[in-house]
């Protein structure tokens, strides 16, 4: 594995699935139970010849366990061939979440008043702790509300995930952002009204809650992230006993209410309960068909490739499942540009793999034909030694992945034990970005429009840097 620097020592423990996230807008956040650490891309106006940096921007400690101080060395530079660099300048500010942290994510982007994304994060408490990002580098991240409710005891969580599309409001203001929400019960779909304002609690509402049949209780969800050919937004849910669902609504082009969510259609992906949890989810685009939608997700060391049906079904869809990547629990998992998609494992293994259509068909029950599209497995990359992959993230314009690493073995001391390692990695050489955007002035967000001009068009809601109100970053 080709690394763009020295890793970003984390003296913190991070649990072992999902650890790591990055947003829409260029944030990396990474999560142990005691600490939630924040990663901010920018860009600095005094350098021509670095023109990506990364700063971190704050540390989110947990009440119940103060965080160590601020790291004596705030610029560690490191540069290589594709000059990239990393800057990392910790900064200590309080967090008002009352139990150790559990899990985070983010919400998409242009859901603040400055066109960013929140960071929800999740406690061992079941609470969900919604915070908005500084306007600028003098201020704090701001804990603007909890979605438990008036009655935090009746809905303690245990996963969620943001759907990375916002519903604009039919007055042409604002938008609806929705977040799908797990008890051990139930599911919850929370619509929250942006742009949400610091100075106010924001407004959000449930806007469906219901039941997936089956042993244990989900713990894992994922909508997909792209906008589906069918009109629907979709909602996968993974549960502790092994079963896989997706649930399926119209999506609204624009938010007229609650009243819009009725009951979801429900196609049953893996209906075996094998006792094996589903812990990661990725959504994937049919290579050649966007009404045929892939679903990968993983069960201890093993991956399933699920091509879904075009209309839902109580069958299982056709699957294929991999075997042998990975020795050891898969620890994260996410897809890419290109029929593609990567996976890391306990193990410190990482493998690529592309989706591609076989020339093969066979005869459907219908009469019709169907083509196979079958999973290529590539491993590219082994981190030697006794370290441990605890999780990825890619970043949204899909030029880097962000790779927790931690020691394991019985020969790591508890010192190292206790200590992670956040690597980075370039999925896409810099050089596929216009040199002619590489300037004094060059602007990260304009780069990444001219590298995805020729792929897909940017979402709407993706904020520029000139929305900022510090210039310093992106």
């Amino acid at each position: 594995m080709e690394w763009c620097s020295s890793p970003l020592e984390l003296p913190q423990a991070v649990r072992e699935v999902d650890a790591v996230s990055w947003s829409q807008d260029q944030r990396i956040a990474v999560t142990s139970s005691a600490i939630v650490y924040i990663l901010t891309l920018t860009r600095h106006r005094s350098s021509s010849s670095l023109p990506l940096s990364i700063t971190t921007a704050s540390r989110l400690p947990c009440s119940q366990n103060p965080a160590p101080p601020p790291s004596t060395s705030l610029y560690q530079p490191a540069q290589d061939t594709l000059d990239f660099s990393l800057y990392f300048d910790p900064t200590l500010i309080p967090s008002h979440t009352p139990s150790a942290h559990w899990e985070s994510g983010w919400s998409p982007a242009g859901c603040d008043i400055i066109g960013g994304c929140l960071l929800s994060v999740l406690t061992v408490g079941g609470e969900l702790w919604l915070l908005t990002p500084p306007g600028s580098q003098a201020m704090k991240w701001h804990v603007s509300t909890n979605l438990n409710g008036p009655e935090p005891n009746k809905y303690r969580y245990t996963t969620f995930h943001w759907f990375q599309h916002i519903i604009p409001a039919k007055n042409g203001v604002g938008g609806v952002a929705l977040v799908a929400l797990a008890t051990r019960s139930c599911i919850r779909v929370v619509a929250l009204t942006v742009p949400v304002h610091r100075s106010r609690e924001p407004d959000w509402q449930a806007v469906w809650e219901g039941q997936v049949e089956g042993d244990g209780w989900p713990c894992r969800l994922r909508w997909n992230h792209t906008h589906s050919a069918d009109g629907k937004v979709h909602l996968a849910v993974g549960k502790n006993g092994g079963k896989l669902v997706i649930l399926s609504w119209p999506l609204p082009t624009e938010w007229g209410g609650a009243n819009q969510w009725a009951e979801p259609d429900i196609t049953v992906v893996w209906g075996e309960e094998d006792g094996m949890a589903v812990r990661h989810i990725a959504w994937q685009l049919h290579p050649t068909n966007e009404e045929l939608p892939w679903l990968v997700f993983a069960k201890s060391s093993t991956l399933i490739a699920v091509q879904l049906p075009p209309v839902p079904s109580e069958d299982r869809p056709t699957h294929i499942t991999i075997y042998g990547v990975h020795s050891r629990s898969v620890s994260g998992l996410t897809c890419l540009h290109g029929n593609q998609f990567i996976s890391c494992s306990l193990d410190g293994s990482v493998a690529k793999f592309t989706l591609t259509e076989s020339h093969e068909s066979h005869v459907t029950s219908t009469g019709s034909h169907e083509s196979h599209v079958t999973p290529t497995a590539v491993e590219i990359g082994t981190v030697c030694g006794e370290r441990q992959m605890q999780g990825l993230a890619v970043s949204e314009h899909g030029l880097f992945a962000a790779f927790l690493t931690s020691e394991g073995g019985a020969s790591v001391s508890s010192k190292q034990k206790n200590t992670s390692h956040l690597h980075f990695s370039p999925l896409l050489p810099l050089s596929h970005i216009h040199p002619n955007t590489v300037s004094v002035s060059w602007d990260f967000w304009e780069a990444i429009r001219q590298h995805r001009v020729s792929k897909q068009p940017l979402p709407e809601n993706i904020p520029s840097s000139a929305a900022r109100e510090d210039g310093e970053v992106c």
